[in-house]
This record gives structure tokens, C-alpha cells and sequence, in this order.
């Protein structure tokens, strides 16, 4: 089980960041990667279109799950974790995040 305290203290270092938003969330894919084993990727969606944007790498994830993580943006995951206070710590972290940016 993934700790929601640390999860969330690495996504506030990691945001604190000014680095571009696509280095951001391949960062994020990345994290995501390493305490969940889970690979990702983030995509911009247009209506009902999602549109890969960055992730882990360019090889495409066969989704187990779509996560609309705020207005406009949304996760792709090949498996998510069952009742996990840690993932649920980052969904909210990286859709409140999406949302500062976009509004910025």
C-alpha cells in the first residue's frame, strides 16, 4: 500500500517545479510508475476524443481505465488500485494541479 502522505509531499515537490507541463507529467507518469507499478499516460480530451499528450513513454497503454482528472485532461492507466487512500491522494493532487495550470 502506497503511504498518501508521501505521495502527496513528492507531487507538491514535484509541482513546485517550472518546468514545462509536459516534463511535469512524464515526472508524474513516472512516479506513478514506481510506487504503483502502473503505467500511464495523460491526455488532452476535445469533446469525447482523448489525445495523447505525455506519459511514461510513446508506447500506447492498453486502458484498463479513463480518468478525467479535471476539465479538459485525463489519466489512461493500465490497471487502477482497489480502494487505495494513496491513489485517490493523487488523482485529486494531479486534477487540482491540471486545474491551477489551466486557469493560469
Amino acid at each position: 500500500m502506497a503511504n498518501a502522505t508521501s505521495i502527496s509531499d513528492r507531487l507538491d515537490a514535484l509541482f513546485a517545479s517550472s518546468s514545462p507541463l509536459g516534463e511535469l507529467l512524464s515526472m508524474a507518469a513516472e512516479l506513478i510508475l514506481d510506487v504503483f507499478g502502473i503505467r500511464t499516460q495523460f491526455c488532452e480530451i476535445y469533446g469525447k476524443r482523448w489525445s495523447f499528450f505525455r506519459g511514461i513513454d510513446d508506447d500506447a497503454v492498453i486502458p484498463a481505465a479513463r480518468i478525467e482528472l479535471s476539465p479538459g485532461w485525463g489519466m489512461i492507466a493500465e490497471s487502477v488500485p482497489a480502494a487505495e487512500e494513496g491513489w485517490r491522494v493523487l488523482l485529486d493532487k494531479l486534477g487540482g494541479f491540471l486545474k491551477n495550470r489551466a486557469e493560469h
